[in-house]
Protein backbone atom coordinates (compact mmCIF):
# COMPACT_ATOMS: atom_id res chain seq x y z
CA UNK A 1 0.00 0.00 0.00
CA UNK A 2 1.27 3.28 -0.82
CA UNK A 3 -0.75 5.18 1.19
CA UNK A 4 2.03 6.07 3.93
CA UNK A 5 0.31 9.03 5.32
CA UNK A 6 0.08 8.57 8.77
CA UNK A 7 1.81 7.06 11.63
CA UNK A 8 0.71 4.96 14.39
CA UNK A 9 0.39 7.83 16.09
CA UNK A 10 -2.83 6.20 17.90
CA UNK A 11 -0.54 3.48 19.48
CA UNK A 12 1.89 6.61 20.53
CA UNK A 13 -0.98 8.84 21.90
CA UNK A 14 -2.07 5.89 24.20
CA UNK A 15 0.48 5.33 25.30
CA UNK A 16 1.85 8.72 26.68
CA UNK A 17 -1.65 9.31 28.18
CA UNK A 18 -1.81 5.83 29.95
CA UNK A 19 1.23 7.22 32.22
CA UNK A 20 -0.82 9.12 34.57
CA UNK A 21 -1.89 9.53 37.58
CA UNK A 22 -5.34 10.01 39.35
CA UNK A 23 -6.03 12.09 42.70
CA UNK A 24 -6.17 10.75 46.62
CA UNK A 25 -4.64 7.30 47.99
CA UNK A 26 -5.16 5.61 44.35
CA UNK A 27 -2.91 8.43 42.93
CA UNK A 28 -0.43 8.46 45.53
CA UNK A 29 -0.35 4.66 45.64
CA UNK A 30 0.31 4.47 41.70
CA UNK A 31 2.46 6.76 41.55
CA UNK A 32 4.79 5.12 43.81
CA UNK A 33 4.47 1.97 41.53
CA UNK A 34 5.08 4.38 38.80
CA UNK A 35 8.16 5.88 39.72
CA UNK A 36 9.99 2.32 40.61
CA UNK A 37 9.24 1.19 37.50
CA UNK A 38 11.32 4.22 36.18
CA UNK A 39 13.75 4.05 38.74
CA UNK A 40 16.38 2.21 36.63
CA UNK A 41 15.93 5.34 34.04
CA UNK A 42 15.47 2.69 31.54
CA UNK A 43 12.74 -0.19 30.47
CA UNK A 44 12.23 -2.69 27.78
CA UNK A 45 8.66 -3.53 27.21
CA UNK A 46 7.11 -6.23 24.85
CA UNK A 47 4.21 -4.56 22.69
CA UNK A 48 0.78 -6.13 21.46
CA UNK A 49 -1.27 -4.17 18.78
CA UNK A 50 -4.56 -5.37 17.56
CA UNK A 51 -7.05 -3.76 15.46
CA UNK A 52 -10.43 -4.20 14.28
CA UNK A 53 -12.31 -2.04 11.86
CA UNK A 54 -15.32 -3.91 9.68
CA UNK A 55 -14.73 -7.22 11.10
CA UNK A 56 -11.21 -7.41 10.27
CA UNK A 57 -8.55 -7.79 12.34
CA UNK A 58 -4.78 -6.82 12.16
CA UNK A 59 -2.51 -7.41 15.15
CA UNK A 60 1.26 -6.33 15.64
CA UNK A 61 3.90 -7.49 18.04
CA UNK A 62 7.50 -5.90 19.09
CA UNK A 63 9.76 -4.66 21.60
CA UNK A 64 11.02 -1.38 22.61
CA UNK A 65 13.90 -0.92 25.02
CA UNK A 66 15.21 2.12 26.22
CA UNK A 67 18.68 2.50 28.19
CA UNK A 68 20.31 4.98 30.95
CA UNK A 69 21.92 6.54 27.84
CA UNK A 70 19.28 7.76 26.04
CA UNK A 71 19.46 5.09 23.24
CA UNK A 72 16.32 3.19 22.17
CA UNK A 73 16.06 0.35 19.85
CA UNK A 74 12.34 -0.37 18.91
CA UNK A 75 10.79 -3.08 16.53
CA UNK A 76 7.47 -4.20 15.63
CA UNK A 77 6.50 -7.02 13.26
CA UNK A 78 2.80 -7.76 11.69
CA UNK A 79 2.73 -10.50 9.11
CA UNK A 80 5.98 -9.64 6.74
CA UNK A 81 6.15 -6.09 7.66
CA UNK A 82 9.02 -5.15 9.77
CA UNK A 83 9.69 -1.81 11.17
CA UNK A 84 13.28 -1.54 13.09
CA UNK A 85 14.43 1.65 14.86
CA UNK A 86 17.31 2.45 16.57
CA UNK A 87 18.19 6.15 18.33
CA UNK A 88 21.47 7.40 19.85
CA UNK A 89 23.63 10.18 20.12
CA UNK A 90 20.84 12.59 17.96
CA UNK A 91 20.61 10.00 15.36
CA UNK A 92 17.07 8.36 14.31
CA UNK A 93 18.06 5.25 12.29
CA UNK A 94 15.40 3.60 10.58
CA UNK A 95 14.79 0.06 8.61
CA UNK A 96 10.76 -0.11 7.11
CA UNK A 97 11.15 -3.37 4.79
CA UNK A 98 14.83 -3.02 4.24
CA UNK A 99 14.05 0.93 3.22
CA UNK A 100 16.87 2.48 5.43
CA UNK A 101 16.86 6.03 6.39
CA UNK A 102 18.75 8.33 8.87
CA UNK A 103 17.41 11.06 10.69
CA UNK A 104 19.20 13.91 12.59
CA UNK A 105 16.98 14.24 15.93
CA UNK A 106 19.06 16.86 17.79
CA UNK A 107 17.39 19.97 18.91
CA UNK A 108 19.19 22.21 16.22
CA UNK A 109 19.31 19.71 13.03
CA UNK A 110 15.72 18.29 14.12
CA UNK A 111 14.97 16.03 11.26
CA UNK A 112 10.92 14.81 10.60
CA UNK A 113 10.23 12.57 7.47
CA UNK A 114 8.61 14.63 5.16
CA UNK A 115 4.65 13.90 4.19
CA UNK A 116 4.64 13.11 0.45
CA UNK A 117 2.45 14.78 -2.06
CA UNK A 118 -1.26 13.11 -2.68
CA UNK A 119 -0.37 11.62 -5.87
CA UNK A 120 2.22 9.14 -4.51
CA UNK A 121 -0.63 7.64 -2.53
CA UNK A 122 -2.85 6.71 -5.22
CA UNK A 123 -2.71 3.14 -6.58
CA UNK A 124 -4.29 3.77 -10.19
CA UNK A 125 -7.08 0.92 -10.70
CA UNK A 126 -7.16 0.14 -6.99
CA UNK A 127 -9.81 0.43 -4.43
CA UNK A 128 -10.08 1.25 -0.82
CA UNK A 129 -8.59 -1.97 1.82
CA UNK A 130 -9.64 -1.38 5.33
CA UNK A 131 -6.75 -4.34 6.26
CA UNK A 132 -4.06 -2.43 4.32
CA UNK A 133 -5.27 0.82 5.80
CA UNK A 134 -5.04 -0.60 9.48
CA UNK A 135 -1.80 -2.69 8.70
CA UNK A 136 -0.42 0.53 7.41
CA UNK A 137 -1.66 2.66 10.39
CA UNK A 138 0.28 -0.01 12.66
CA UNK A 139 3.16 -1.00 10.84
CA UNK A 140 4.36 3.01 10.43
CA UNK A 141 4.72 2.97 14.28
CA UNK A 142 7.92 5.28 15.29
CA UNK A 143 10.37 4.74 17.94
CA UNK A 144 11.05 8.60 17.73
CA UNK A 145 7.37 9.23 18.01
CA UNK A 146 6.92 7.59 21.37
CA UNK A 147 9.89 9.42 22.59
CA UNK A 148 8.67 12.84 21.30
CA UNK A 149 5.22 12.13 22.51
CA UNK A 150 6.90 11.26 26.01
CA UNK A 151 6.70 7.58 27.10
CA UNK A 152 8.13 8.04 30.60
CA UNK A 153 6.70 11.55 31.35
CA UNK A 154 2.90 11.92 33.66
CA UNK A 155 -0.05 13.32 32.59
CA UNK A 156 -1.24 16.14 34.23
CA UNK A 157 -4.34 15.23 37.17
CA UNK A 158 -6.40 17.06 35.19
CA UNK A 159 -6.41 14.97 32.11
CA UNK A 160 -8.05 11.89 34.16
CA UNK A 161 -11.52 11.87 34.51
CA UNK A 162 -11.31 9.14 37.36
CA UNK A 163 -8.94 6.45 38.56
CA UNK A 164 -9.48 3.76 40.52
CA UNK A 165 -7.90 0.49 41.85
CA UNK A 166 -8.62 -3.35 42.13
CA UNK A 167 -6.12 -5.55 44.47
CA UNK A 168 -5.52 -8.93 43.01
CA UNK A 169 -3.76 -12.32 44.28
CA UNK A 170 -1.01 -11.29 42.14
CA UNK A 171 -1.06 -7.43 42.25
CA UNK A 172 -3.15 -4.19 41.97
CA UNK A 173 -4.77 -3.06 38.74
CA UNK A 174 -5.23 0.17 38.25
CA UNK A 175 -8.09 1.82 35.85
CA UNK A 176 -7.84 4.76 34.37
CA UNK A 177 -10.81 6.60 32.53
CA UNK A 178 -9.85 9.74 29.96
CA UNK A 179 -12.06 12.54 28.55
CA UNK A 180 -13.24 11.59 25.15
CA UNK A 181 -13.01 15.04 23.71
CA UNK A 182 -9.95 15.38 24.83
CA UNK A 183 -8.34 12.75 23.46
CA UNK A 184 -10.42 13.22 19.62
CA UNK A 185 -8.66 16.38 19.53
CA UNK A 186 -4.98 14.86 20.23
CA UNK A 187 -5.95 12.05 17.76
CA UNK A 188 -7.06 14.33 14.95
CA UNK A 189 -4.37 17.35 15.13
CA UNK A 190 -1.56 14.53 14.96
CA UNK A 191 -3.11 12.15 12.01
CA UNK A 192 -3.46 16.11 10.16
CA UNK A 193 0.42 16.66 11.02
CA UNK A 194 0.88 13.01 8.35
CA UNK A 195 0.45 14.23 5.83
CA UNK A 196 0.81 17.20 3.67
CA UNK A 197 -2.55 18.00 1.55
CA UNK A 198 -5.98 18.08 3.91
CA UNK A 199 -8.01 16.12 1.38
CA UNK A 200 -5.85 13.05 2.65
CA UNK A 201 -6.20 13.54 6.56
CA UNK A 202 -8.34 10.98 8.31
CA UNK A 203 -10.08 12.09 11.77
CA UNK A 204 -11.52 10.88 14.98
CA UNK A 205 -14.59 10.98 16.25
CA UNK A 206 -17.10 9.73 18.93
CA UNK A 207 -14.20 7.96 21.57
CA UNK A 208 -15.70 6.02 23.89
CA UNK A 209 -14.82 3.32 26.22
CA UNK A 210 -11.59 4.52 26.09
CA UNK A 211 -9.54 3.20 29.35
CA UNK A 212 -6.00 2.14 31.01
CA UNK A 213 -5.23 -0.34 32.45
CA UNK A 214 -2.51 -0.83 35.08
CA UNK A 215 -0.59 -3.49 37.00
CA UNK A 216 1.53 -3.43 39.75
CA UNK A 217 3.43 -6.58 40.95
CA UNK A 218 3.84 -7.67 44.05
CA UNK A 219 7.18 -5.83 44.34
CA UNK A 220 5.29 -2.61 43.98
CA UNK A 221 6.15 -2.18 40.66
CA UNK A 222 4.42 -1.48 37.50
CA UNK A 223 4.85 -4.38 34.91
CA UNK A 224 2.12 -4.36 32.71
CA UNK A 225 -0.09 -1.87 30.82
CA UNK A 226 -3.26 -2.33 28.56
CA UNK A 227 -5.03 0.13 26.48
CA UNK A 228 -8.88 -0.30 24.97
CA UNK A 229 -10.98 1.78 23.46
CA UNK A 230 -13.12 2.35 20.06
CA UNK A 231 -13.75 5.35 18.24
CA UNK A 232 -15.06 6.03 14.76
CA UNK A 233 -12.94 6.71 12.17
CA UNK A 234 -13.48 8.95 9.28
CA UNK A 235 -11.35 8.48 6.02
CA UNK A 236 -11.61 10.99 3.07
CA UNK A 237 -12.78 10.13 -0.39
CA UNK A 238 -9.17 10.76 -1.70
CA UNK A 239 -8.03 7.99 0.00
CA UNK A 240 -11.34 5.47 -0.37
CA UNK A 241 -11.70 6.32 -4.15
CA UNK A 242 -15.25 6.48 -4.23
CA UNK A 243 -17.48 8.34 -1.34
CA UNK A 244 -15.73 9.36 2.22
CA UNK A 245 -16.47 6.57 4.90
CA UNK A 246 -16.86 6.60 8.71
CA UNK A 247 -15.93 3.21 10.45
CA UNK A 248 -16.03 2.30 13.49
CA UNK A 249 -11.95 1.46 15.00
CA UNK A 250 -11.34 -0.74 18.04
CA UNK A 251 -8.43 -1.17 19.89
CA UNK A 252 -6.50 -3.11 22.38
CA UNK A 253 -2.61 -1.79 23.26
CA UNK A 254 -0.52 -4.39 25.84
CA UNK A 255 2.55 -3.76 27.17
CA UNK A 256 4.29 -6.10 29.09
CA UNK A 257 7.53 -4.96 31.21
CA UNK A 258 10.37 -7.25 30.91
CA UNK A 259 11.91 -7.90 34.36
CA UNK A 260 10.87 -4.54 35.70
CA UNK A 261 12.89 -2.13 37.78
CA UNK A 262 15.67 -3.90 36.33
CA UNK A 263 18.45 -2.21 34.40
CA UNK A 264 18.31 -2.00 30.33
CA UNK A 265 21.29 -1.97 28.26
CA UNK A 266 21.16 -1.65 24.51
CA UNK A 267 23.93 -3.42 22.45
CA UNK A 268 24.96 -1.52 19.63
CA UNK A 269 22.95 -1.87 16.32
CA UNK A 270 24.92 -2.90 12.68
CA UNK A 271 24.37 0.63 10.60
CA UNK A 272 25.63 -1.00 7.78
CA UNK A 273 23.84 0.27 4.48
CA UNK A 274 22.47 3.46 6.25
CA UNK A 275 23.32 6.44 4.21
CA UNK A 276 22.72 10.34 5.92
Amino acid sequence: MKRKMITAALTASVIMFGCGFGSGNTYGDYEEAYMALIAPGSLNTDITLVLNMEEETVRAEGNMKMDQSGAMYFELEMGDKKVTQYAKDGKLYSDVDGAKEVYDTSEKNAQKPVPKDGDARKEEGSGFSTTEFMEEFASMLEAGKIREMGLLDPIPEQMIDEITAKEEENGIIYTLDLPDSFMEKIFNIMIREQVSEEEYAVSFSNLKEFRCYMHENADGILDGMRYEGNTDVTIPEALTGEAEKTENLSLELQLDVVDPGSEVTIPEMDLSGFEE
